[in-house]
C-alpha cells in the first residue's frame, strides 16, 4: 500500500514495479530491536490484554508514526 500516510515505498528508485515494504514499514523494521531490548528488560508499560510481541510491533509502529511525521516538519 502506497499511500502519503505510509510514505510510499521504502526502494523506489530499485523496486518501484514490485510493491513491497512502505517507508513506514521500514522504520518499524529499523526500530523494533532498540525497542525490544529494552522492553524485554522492562515491561512493566504493556497493556494487560496483549502478548508481548504484539506490545513490541505495537511500539515500533509507533515509532515509526513519529518518524513519519518528523519527515513532513
Amino acid at each position: 500500500m502506497r499511500t502519503k500516510k505510509t510514505g510510499g515505498g521504502a526502494f523506489p528508485e530499485h523496486f518501484d514495479a514490485i510493491p513491497g515494504m512502505t517507508l513506514r514499514d521500514y522504520f518499524a523494521a529499523k526500530s523494533i530491536a532498540p525497542i525490544y531490548k529494552i522492553e524485554s528488560k522492562n515491561h512493566y508499560g504493556k497493556p494487560v490484554h496483549m502478548e508481548f510481541e504484539d506490545w513490541i510491533a505495537t511500539k515500533a509502529y509507533m515509532m515509526a508514526d513519529a518518524m513519519m511525521k518528523a519527515r513532513e516538519e
